[in-house]
């Protein structure tokens, strides 16, 4: 039984971690990418 818990537990929240971050991850990036150029001239 606890190791059908912890797969459970693993193969749904890791694999959905995994699996999230990846999209999340790429338009992440992409709105740090937009604010960056704003600061940069701002800086400069």
């Amino acid at each position: 039984m606890e190791r059908e818990l912890a797969g459970y537990d693993m193969d749904g929240p890791l694999a959905l971690r995994l699996t999230r971050p990846t999209a999340p991850a790429v338009n992440a990036p992409r709105t740090l990418r937009a604010p960056l150029p704003d600061t940069k001239p701002t800086h400069g």
